[in-house]
């Protein structure tokens, strides 16, 4: 038996085994195999072979295979019939024919197995990718009983009856004529013999496998012991030498030797390992080692970079590579694949490779995807959401389509989307069509409306009621033809290469995969069919093989398995994604799978180990880049450095024989440049243009109360409502519509006491019923009620009732005489005349005099009573320019509340000459009782001061701020929560 050969992991792989077969077979290819764990290491060794100028050209190339291909291979050559393989969903209808057909035999509780495909899917999916693993490791699966602690029910239950389900499904497989790649791994390893005699002649070199299956072992083990297998590995060379003490990482290796009961050589031929001298050094095996070294002459240069977050490991990136200049032989590694577009985009501008995969999640056709399913999955027998339609409506997908080179779509869009938001809760949206005026022009429009009509029944109808998988497979085909379109396409999809692979991916994969599977045709449910093509779109992983290998390469931890690289750089090497959290399981824990004799989490992280020090080996110069800021989610917590990366410091440590500061090297501490930062001030300077905004709308309109309110209220509010274009987003009310709600309160109140009129009311004799019923009525034919769900429906109509049931009986004796009365004067200031405006809700007499009545459904806004007596505040409102102190602007704001009911008696006075006693504010919003503006201790005389001298010079002050102050400054207070203007000013409620 040949001994196993190790080329020491600071060798290439590569390199060496090029060196190796072409001065072992000198050109004479036809009969070597060689293996490698997987596909990617072909590619790099053809080019190797291309180069090496030993290889006499042209000549025939050994035949390459991975470990899968072959054992495809040998599956078709042992077995009596060819196999075709089953896609993900023939295996979960499978799985649900076996184990349906073999539920009356279950042990254990069956209540909550599920006997729906819909309810099995996801299961089956778990359960498909279990027996495929079982098959590659040769397990005979045993029934784990009495794990109803430990488990869900159903998985309790199929776990209870897994040797039975295993059989089954096995023989389902071989009776249709079918396989998976594990049950091909599993029939090759069961006539092994006739595997083995179906290679002879052939001469199968086994490169860097780090642990075998199963279903591997029963292959490789026979042909080595026949002497047609030669095993290489790319290891720690102490492997192979008695007495030493190999990295851990290489556990695997040392057991595989004491399994076999092989012998290991290292190939040390120096004519046999072509590579630059910076390789030719052992020093890094010191570092690694378990024994104490002495301190080796030279080091790998290996530096610990610690940032905040991927900002900071993307700057530090960026700066060693602009310092490399060529980079080619560097590599970026990315153990965590989501961080490949920002790292993408902080690269320099020469050859990059990627060679990765890529999880289609991440990109805008998963989102385009997802979002029409969950359309799918809201909708209701009145259409749909509004919000998830003007989701679909902004996805830049759909706003990219061209007609005649031009995008329309956009305008369309965006005159759809504000319908909408002046519509219905939920819509129909074939049902609405552009108006006249929107395509005034536009050149095409015929085209333009059946392109609209096209996206229309793309997205929505086409996704409606289906209900078996290959409709949902047209309707994604639907979908993808409309991106494609060379008529509407344009050119994105050469400009964007990546969400064009996510396309192809979508159509070479999942699409067929739903159309052409066993139950393609079978009807289930449309949220089954739903569950079916989103689990299959998530699963998908976009591949990158770079072709050719030149330049920086960007990959994966998994793509680096046997390459060697001069410089290597690892971002994000953090404990998360090296070697990884455990994936929880919810069929198979990790702690049952050594019941099962199925590898667990601890042969992963070995794995894992593996891969980052054999990587790190071969390297001249490492850069690890940490993380140590907070990972935002559920539980908070402080990102760590990988357990891998905490090692090789402390390794250094001993070295030095000190602690290691963050800034102490070879660690380095990346620091961000910082700036003093200013307070944040969304105050926004009154310019003369504003100042002139504001004259024009006071030459030109009626000042309101509300007008002058919102100035106190928050002058930088006011500024954006009224100097600036901006407008408050219209939306569906879903939650109500309080405004909408005040002003139909009104009008019935209107209604109710319009006949009324002149007629003294006792309140004893006023009965409520008919306000009850006009409220009701007004209510139900209001379109903001409409939209409410049917909980705040009841909930509003009932608290209506009880509170104008409420007002009824608050009421006091007393005479209506005005209704919506309109209220103007003219106003003097600085040489300028404006006009004064009010309207009043309810003027009445009572045996005191006359009364203003303003209805309140909301909290009613009273100036504390202390107000008018304020000396301070007074001397400050009735000085000639305030605006040189704003300060006591938030206390006037706090103390006066609104200006609204004095306004209104100041007003009535000026139009009729007739002064009230006094004015209230009825209180709808909670009993319904009237709350005085002025207390009853208040004389005649103090209340016509306050009116007739305090309120215009009030008035006066509030209009000298607008036009006087410097800058329109927030005013924090707990109405910010709902003000329109929130997201503009920026300032947090308080």
């Amino acid at each position: 038996m040949t001994p196993i050969a190790i080329i020491p992991w600071d060798r290439d792989f590569l390199a060496g085994l090029v060196s190796h077969v072409v001065e072992r077979f000198e050109g004479r290819f036809e009969n070597l195999v060689i293996l490698f764990p997987h596909r990617r290491p072909k590619r790099y060794l053809v080019d190797k072979l291309q180069a090496d100028s030993r290889l006499a050209k042209p000549c025939l190339l050994p035949n390459i295979l991975s470990i899968g291909d072959l054992f495809a291979d040998l599956c078709q050559r042992v077995h009596r019939k060819p196999l075709r393989q089953l896609g993900e969903l023939d295996q979960v209808g499978l799985l649900h024919r076996v184990v349906s057909s073999l539920r009356p035999g279950l042990r254990g509780d069956t209540d909550g197995f599920p006997a729906e495909v819909k309810d099995f899917f996801p299961w089956g999916l778990r359960l498909s990718r279990l027996m495929d693993e079982l098959f590659q490791q040769r397990v005979t699966a045993a029934d784990l009983e009495h794990l109803q602690d430990q488990v869900l029910p159903t998985a309790a239950t199929l776990l209870g009856n897994l040797r039975s389900i295993q059989a089954a499904y096995r023989q389902a497989l071989l009776d249709e004529g079918a396989a998976t790649p594990g049950l091909m791994h599993a029939l090759v390893a069961e006539n092994a013999t006739q595997a083995v005699e179906a290679l002879r002649g052939k001469l199968i070199l086994a490169c860097g496998f780090y642990a075998l299956t199963g279903s591997e072992e029963a292959l490789l083990k026979p042909l080595w012991k026949s002497g047609r297998a030669e095993i290489l590995w790319h290891t720690d060379p102490d492997v192979a030498r008695a007495g030493a003490s190999p990295h851990w990482s290489c556990r695997e290796h040392s057991q595989w030797l004491t399994g076999w009961k092989a012998k290991a050589t290292v190939l040390t031929d120096e004519k046999r390992s072509p590579l630059p001298t910076w390789r030719k050094r052992g020093d890094q095996l010191s570092l690694f080692s378990a024994a104490p070294a002495p301190p080796p002459p030279r080091r790998a240069a290996i530096t610990f970079h610690q940032g905040f977050d991927l900002h900071s490991q993307l700057k530090a990136l960026r700066e060693e590579l602009d310092k490399a200049g060529d980079t080619a032989g560097y590599a970026v590694v990315l153990p965590d694949t989501n961080m490949l577009m920002p790292v993408l985009h902080h690269l320099p501008r020469r050859d990059v490779n990627i060679s990765m995969g890529f999880p289609l999640t991440r990109s805008p056709l998963f989102q385009l995807v997802d979002l029409l399913l969950r359309l799918q999955d809201d909708r209701r027998p009145q259409g749909y959401h509004w919000r998830q339609v003007i989701g679909c409506l902004r996805h830049p997908l759909l706003k990219f389509l061209e007609v005649d080179g031009q995008q329309p779509l956009r305008l369309v869009f965006h005159a759809w989307e504000e319908a909408i938001r002046k519509g219905e809760k939920y819509l129909d949206p074939a049902s609405w069509t552009p108006a006249e005026d929107l395509f005034t022009g536009v050149e095409g429009r015929e085209a333009v409306e059946a392109l609209l009509r096209r996206v229309v029944a793309v997205c929505f109808t086409a996704f409606e009621e289906v209900s078996t998988p290959r409709a949902m497979a047209q309707a994604l085909l639907g979908l993808a033809s409309l991106l494609l379109d060379p008529d509407h396409g344009g050119g994105h999809w050469e400009r964007f290469v990546i969400d064009a692979q996510c396309l192809a991916r979508l159509m070479d994969v999942v699409i067929p995969e739903l159309h052409d599977s066993s139950i393609s045709n079978e009807p289930f449910p449309p949220e089954a069919v739903r569950t079916m093509a989103r689990e299959l779109v998530k699963r998908q992983r976009v591949p990158f093989e770079a072709d050719p290998l030149a330049g920086l390469q960007v990959l994966g931890m998994l793509e680096t398995r046997l390459l060697t690289f001069e410089r290597v750089f690892i971002l994000g090497a953090t404990e998360d994604v090296l070697p990884g959290a455990p994936k929880p399981d919810v069929l198979l824990p990790d702690p049952l799978r050594q019941s099962l004799g199925l590898p667990d989490q601890r042969h992963g992280d070995l794995v894992a180990a593996h891969t980052f020090y054999r990587l790190i080996q071969g390297a001249r110069e490492v850069g690890l880049f940490t993380s140590s800021g907070i990972q935002p989610g559920l539980l908070d917590g402080k990102s760590m450095p990988s357990r891998y990366v905490e090692q090789l410091i402390w390794e250094e440590e001993k070295r030095q024989g000190r602690l290691l500061g963050a800034s102490d090297a070879p660690r380095r501490l990346i620091s961000l440049p910082m700036r003093g930062v200013l307070p944040p001030s969304p105050a926004v300077a009154n310019t003369h243009a504003c100042r002139m905004r504001v004259q024009t709308l006071l030459r030109y309109r009626s000042l309101s109360p509300t007008f002058l309110d919102d100035y106190i209220k928050c002058p930088l509010r006011f500024f954006y409502k009224y100097v600036t274009p901006l407008a408050p987003l219209d939306e569906v009310a879903e939650s109500g519509d309080p405004p909408a709600l005040g002003q139909l309160i009104h009008e019935v109140l209107q209604d109710f006491f319009r006949p009324r009129l002149n007629q003294f009311l006792d309140p004893t004799t006023v009965e409520a019923e008919p306000l009850l019923k006009a409220f009701e009525h007004r209510l139900e034919t209001a379109p903001f009620f409409r939209q409410m769900p049917p909980d705040a429906r009841l909930m509003l109509q009932r608290t209506g009732r009880h509170r104008l049931s409420a007002f009824v009986a608050a009421m006091v004796p007393t005479t209506p005489l005005e209704l919506e009365t309109r209220l103007e004067t003219p106003f003097s200031l600085g040489g300028e005349t404006y006009k004064l405006r009010g309207d009043v809700d309810r003027v009445d007499r009572r045996e005191d005099g006359l009364w203003v009545l303003d209805y309140k459904t909301g909290g009613q806004r009273k100036p504390k009573p202390k107000f008018w007596d304020d000396e301070t505040l007074w001397d400050w409102i009735e000085c000639q320019n305030p605006a040189e102190d704003t300060s006591l602007l938030p206390k006037l704001a706090a103390s006066l509340e609104s200006i609204q009911l004095p306004l209104y008696l100041y007003l009535y006075k000026q139009k009729t000459g007739l002064l009230p006693v006094n004015g209230a504010f009825v209180a709808l919003g909670t009993g319904g009782q009237e709350v005085p503006l002025l207390g009853a201790k208040v004389d005649a005389g103090l209340k016509e001061r306050y009116i007739l001298e305090q309120v215009p010079a009030l008035v006066g002050c509030i209009l000298r701020l607008i036009l006087g102050s410097q800058e329109f400054v927030p005013t924090p207070s707990r109405s910010c929560e709902w003000c329109p203007y929130a997201t503009a000013c920026g300032l947090k409620p308080v």
